[in-house]
C-alpha cells in the first residue's frame, strides 16, 4: 500500500472498484479515492483525466458513481468486510497475520501530520456537481436527468441558414414518432418558462451563487445538448450519404433517432438504420430460416387475395394476373429500391366508397413506419411540405383533378422528377432528393391528369364485389 511507508503486501483491490488496506485500515469505494490520497490530487481532477483519455462522458460517470453509492450504501461496507474476512488462497495465514501486526504497530507510532490525507477532505461533496457550459453553470443530478430527457425529444438544428428546434413527437399520419420542424428556439424556451430550476454559478469576484433559470434555457446553454448542422435523408440501409462522410453534426432521417447519443455523435445505431426499426420483432421471430416460401406466403394470403380479387377484380385472364404481378413488383421495388431504380409510375385506384382502396395502402404503408404518409390532395399541394422530406411511400386519398395546369405540373414533378422543393415554417426553401413512390385513390372519374404521359401512371378500376362488407 502506497499510503504508508512499508513495502510489504497489505492492499486488497476488489472487483467492485473498492480497496482495503489490512495494515493502515484505509478503505474506500473508488480507486480514484486511493489515487487521490496517494498523489494529493483531487479525485475529481483524476476522474476527469481518465474520462478524457477513455473518451467517456464525465457527467455520466459522476451520475453512475453517485447512484452506485446511493444504491449500495451499507451493503458496500458489508461486501468489503466479507472480502476482507475471506483470505486469498495464495496467502500464508501465519505470515500475513505477522505482517499485519508489524504494520499496525508502525502506523500507531506515526504522528498526526504523517497520516495520509482522507479522500473526502479534498472531494467536494455537495449538491451541484454537473457542469453544463464552460464549467460555469452547475446543476443537480435530478436536473441533469431532465436535460437528458429533453435530448430525447428535441434538438437544435441549423437548417438551410435558419436555426430551429425540431421535436421528435408522435405522428399524426402513422403509429410512429416523427421529426417535426414547426418550432423556433424561442418557442421552446417560452414553453419551459414556468419550469425554473436552481443552478450554481460564480459571481464577479469568483464567489459561488445559487440562481434560477428555466429548464429550456438551461438545455439551450448546455454543451451536450443534441445539435445538428445538417439534416439529411439518404435511404440506404447500409450506408449514409457518401457526400457527407466528412461532415460533423449530421443527422440522417433514415437513422434511428431513439438510439442516437454522444457516443455515436448523435447519429444513431447503424444496426437500427432503415425500415428494420419499424418491424415488429415478435413477427420477425416467427419467420425462421426453416420456413419455406409457401409457408411465408400463407401469412399474407388475405392481403394477396384482396389485391387479386378486389384491386384487380374487374379484369380477367392474363390481364388480371399481369396487373396483380405488376402491383406486387411495384411494391417490392418501393420497399427495396430507394436511392436508385425508383419506379416513376404512380398507381391510381378508382372506385366507390367502401370498395377496399384504403386497405391496400394502410397495410403496405405500415411497413414504412414514419416514412409513409396519407394525405388529401389539398394538403399534399400546400405551401409548407417539409413533412414530405423523409417519405418513401405517399398515399393521396380522394384525389380529384379538375384541369388545373399548376396542379398537373406539381404532380408530374413529384411522381417523375429526382428532386423537389421543400419549404417549412421558419426555414428557407431548398431542393431535396425525391425517393417517393405514389399511390392515388378516388371515387371520381377524373382522378389524375389524363394529359400525362401514359407511362407515368396506371389507373385501376377496382371491383365493388365486397363493397359495404
Amino acid at each position: 500500500c502506497d499510503l504508508h511507508n512499508d513495502n510489504k503486501t497489505s492492499l486488497q483491490i476488489f472487483p467492485n472498484g473498492g480497496y482495503n488496506c489490512l495494515a493502515c485500515k484505509d478503505k474506500g469505494v473508488s480507486a480514484f479515492e486511493y489515487e487521490s490520497k496517494k498523489t494529493g490530487i483531487k479525485s475529481s481532477l483524476i476522474r476527469k483525466t481518465y474520462c478524457k483519455e477513455l473518451g467517456l462522458d464525465h457527467n455520466h460517470f459522476i451520475k453512475y458513481f453517485t447512484d452506485k453509492k446511493k444504491r449500495e450504501g451499507d451493503d458496500m461496507n458489508s461486501e468489503w468486510q466479507d472480502q476482507v474476512n475471506e483470505p486469498d488462497p495464495n496467502d500464508s495465514p501465519d505470515q500475513l497475520m505477522i505482517q499485519i501486526k508489524e504494520l499496525q504497530k508502525q502506523l500507531s507510532e506515526k504522528t498526526d501530520d504523517q497520516e495520509p490525507v482522507s479522500g473526502d477532505s479534498n472531494e467536494e461533496e455537495e449538491l451541484y456537481k454537473f457542469p453544463t457550459k464552460e464549467n460555469n453553470i452547475f446543476v443537480t443530478a435530478e436536473v441533469y436527468e431532465e436535460l437528458e430527457e429533453l435530448n430525447k425529444i428535441q434538438a437544435i438544428v441549423n437548417f438551410e441558414g435558419k436555426t430551429v428546434c425540431p421535436q421528435y413527437l408522435p405522428s399524426q399520419h402513422s403509429d410512429w414518432n416523427e421529426i417535426q420542424f414547426q418550432r423556433k428556439i424561442g418557442d421552446m424556451t417560452t414553453y419551459y418558462e414556468d419550469e425554473e430550476r436552481k443552478y450554481r454559478t460564480f459571481g464577479k469576484k469568483g464567489e459561488r451563487e445559487i440562481k434560477k433559470m428555466s429548464l429550456g434555457k438551461l438545455w439551450r446553454y448546455w454543451d451536450q445538448r443534441r445539435k445538428y448542422n445538417i439534416i439529411d435523408f439518404y435511404p440506404d440501409d447500409k450506408n449514409r450519404n457518401p457526400r457527407l462522410v466528412n461532415e460533423k453534426e449530421v443527422f440522417d432521417m433514415y437513422d434511428d433517432w431513439e438510439s442516437a447519443d454522444l457516443q455515436n455523435d448523435w447519429r444513431g445505431d447503424m444496426s437500427k438504420r432503415g425500415l428494420i426499426k419499424f418491424l415488429n420483432q415478435d413477427y420477425l421471430n416467427i419467420i425462421t430460416p426453416d420456413k419455406t416460401l409457401m409457408d411465408l406466403h400463407s401469412g399474407c394470403n388475405l392481403y394477396l387475395n384482396h389485391i387479386f380479387e378486389v384491386i384487380c377484380g374487374n379484369y380477367t385472364g392474363n390481364k388480371k394476373r399481369d396487373l396483380c404481378n405488376y402491383i406486387l413488383g411495384w411494391m417490392s421495388k418501393a420497399l427495396t429500391h430507394h436511392t436508385e431504380g425508383r419506379v416513376g409510375v404512380a398507381i391510381c385506384l378508382r372506385g366507390g366508397q367502401g370498395t377496399g382502396k384504403g386497405t391496400v395502402q394502410k397495410v403496405f404503408g405500415n411497413l414504412f413506419g414514419r416514412h409513409y404518409i396519407s394525405v388529401d390532395i389539398d394538403r399534399f399541394t400546400a405551401r409548407f411540405n417539409i413533412e414530405l422530406l423523409d417519405k418513401l411511400f405517399v398515399f393521396i386519398d380522394e384525389s380529384l383533378f379538375q384541369g388545373d395546369k399548376k396542379l398537373e405540373q406539381k404532380l408530374n414533378i413529384f411522381v417523375t422528377e429526382d428532386s423537389f422543393s421543400v419549404e417549412g415554417k421558419y426555414i428557407n426553401s431548398f431542393k431535396a432528393r425525391n425517393y417517393q413512390h405514389y399511390m392515388f385513390a378516388s371515387n371520381e372519374q377524373w382522378v389524375v391528369p389524363l394529359s400525362w404521359d401514359g407511362r407515368r401512371y396506371m389507373i385501376l378500376d377496382i371491383s365493388d364485389k365486397y363493397s359495404g362488407g
